[in-house]
Protein backbone atom coordinates (compact mmCIF):
# COMPACT_ATOMS: atom_id res chain seq x y z
CA UNK A 1 0.00 0.00 0.00
CA UNK A 2 1.45 3.75 -1.19
CA UNK A 3 0.54 6.95 0.79
CA UNK A 4 -0.42 10.22 -0.05
CA UNK A 5 0.43 13.03 1.93
CA UNK A 6 -1.05 16.24 0.45
CA UNK A 7 -0.78 19.10 2.28
CA UNK A 8 -3.81 21.70 3.19
CA UNK A 9 -1.96 24.94 3.72
CA UNK A 10 -3.66 27.33 6.57
CA UNK A 11 -6.65 29.07 5.41
CA UNK A 12 -7.96 26.60 2.89
CA UNK A 13 -10.13 23.69 3.09
CA UNK A 14 -10.11 20.73 0.73
CA UNK A 15 -13.15 19.72 -1.13
CA UNK A 16 -13.97 16.24 -0.04
CA UNK A 17 -16.10 15.43 -3.27
CA UNK A 18 -13.60 14.87 -6.01
CA UNK A 19 -11.38 12.37 -3.41
CA UNK A 20 -15.00 10.56 -3.05
CA UNK A 21 -15.11 10.29 -7.00
CA UNK A 22 -11.80 8.88 -6.94
CA UNK A 23 -12.58 6.15 -4.54
CA UNK A 24 -15.56 5.11 -6.37
CA UNK A 25 -13.31 4.85 -9.88
CA UNK A 26 -10.81 2.61 -8.06
CA UNK A 27 -8.52 5.49 -8.59
CA UNK A 28 -7.92 5.40 -4.77
CA UNK A 29 -8.02 3.22 -2.39
CA UNK A 30 -9.65 5.63 0.70
CA UNK A 31 -8.74 8.74 2.40
CA UNK A 32 -8.78 10.99 5.46
CA UNK A 33 -8.84 14.61 5.92
CA UNK A 34 -7.00 15.69 8.90
CA UNK A 35 -6.44 19.86 9.69
CA UNK A 36 -3.14 19.94 8.09
CA UNK A 37 -3.00 17.22 5.29
CA UNK A 38 -5.37 14.84 3.37
CA UNK A 39 -3.93 11.25 3.09
CA UNK A 40 -4.30 8.96 0.54
CA UNK A 41 -4.38 5.27 0.40
CA UNK A 42 -3.57 3.23 -2.91
CA UNK A 43 -3.91 -0.40 -3.16
CA UNK A 44 -0.66 -0.05 -5.30
CA UNK A 45 1.58 1.86 -7.51
CA UNK A 46 4.02 -0.29 -9.81
CA UNK A 47 7.49 0.93 -10.37
CA UNK A 48 7.58 3.20 -13.52
CA UNK A 49 3.48 4.35 -13.06
CA UNK A 50 2.74 7.58 -12.89
CA UNK A 51 -0.34 9.12 -11.10
CA UNK A 52 -2.29 12.03 -11.26
CA UNK A 53 -4.89 13.20 -8.83
CA UNK A 54 -6.59 16.60 -9.08
CA UNK A 55 -8.17 17.95 -5.97
CA UNK A 56 -9.62 21.38 -4.89
CA UNK A 57 -8.61 23.83 -2.32
CA UNK A 58 -11.15 26.17 -1.30
CA UNK A 59 -9.92 29.59 0.06
CA UNK A 60 -11.63 30.23 3.85
CA UNK A 61 -9.67 33.15 4.58
CA UNK A 62 -7.47 36.00 2.61
CA UNK A 63 -3.94 34.51 3.86
CA UNK A 64 -0.31 34.25 2.36
CA UNK A 65 1.15 30.60 2.93
CA UNK A 66 3.57 28.53 1.56
CA UNK A 67 3.07 25.64 1.29
CA UNK A 68 5.34 21.89 2.24
CA UNK A 69 5.98 19.37 -0.67
CA UNK A 70 3.35 16.01 -0.93
CA UNK A 71 5.04 13.33 0.17
CA UNK A 72 4.65 9.59 -1.15
CA UNK A 73 5.75 6.53 1.04
CA UNK A 74 4.88 2.93 1.40
CA UNK A 75 2.76 2.28 4.44
CA UNK A 76 4.98 -1.19 5.42
CA UNK A 77 8.46 0.57 4.58
CA UNK A 78 8.10 4.26 5.15
CA UNK A 79 11.90 4.85 4.76
CA UNK A 80 10.64 4.19 0.98
CA UNK A 81 9.39 7.79 0.26
CA UNK A 82 9.73 10.27 -2.19
CA UNK A 83 8.39 14.07 -2.55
Amino acid sequence: MVILDLPIPGGFAIDPGELDELVGSQKIAKYQITARKAIVYLRRLEVGDSLELRYRLRATMPVKVTVPDAQVYEYYDPSRRGR
